[in-house]
């Protein structure tokens, strides 16, 4: 339940696109979604990778 609530909360931090430190903050969610990968679960694990993996266009560009 940790690592899902920092996954989270990383997750919920990361700014609009193009706004300052968004590049910086969506890499530091996948940094720590990767981390947490063990703890979750894969199941876990992809229903936050599959969003990540849709915004990431936006935000590295």
């Amino acid at each position: 339940v940790n690592a899902q609530n920092k996954v989270e909360a990383v997750i919920n931090s990361i700014p609009n696109p193009g706004e300052p430190e968004a590049a910086e903050m969506f890499a530091k969610a996948e940094s720590t979604l990767g981390a947490a990968k063990r703890h979750l679960g894969d199941e876990l694990h992809d229903k936050y990778r599959v969003p990540l993996d849709d915004m990431k266009p936006e935000y590295i560009g």
